[in-house]
């Protein structure tokens, strides 16, 4: 996916995270549901929720539903998840 390397080469030039390729970083939306971030790591969002619950995947409770904020996704698919698995898709 373009989106983790490009995630990733910003984290390593020091830059901010919170852009998409489709999208300036202004526009990108700062919090992403849980079935939002489980599209962008490949995963379902029962595995998202999961990582919430254990600690691994900062998130908010807002009324009934998790928010995750954009910056938290990207650092844990590039922190965690296995990238080449994700590129092959």
């Amino acid at each position: 996916m373009k989106s983790i390397r490009r995630a990733r080469r910003d984290l390593k030039q020091g830059e901010s995270v919170v852009g998409t390729t489709d999208r300036t970083s202004a526009e990108a939306p700062k919090w992403m549901s849980t079935t939002q971030a489980a599209a962008f790591l490949h995963r379902t969002p029962a595995q998202v929720r999961r990582y919430i619950d254990t600690g691994q995947l900062p998130a908010r409770r807002v009324k009934r539903h998790w928010r995750i904020m954009r910056a938290a996704v990207i650092r844990f698919a590039v922190d965690r998840v296995n990238v080449d698995e994700v590129l092959r898709d």
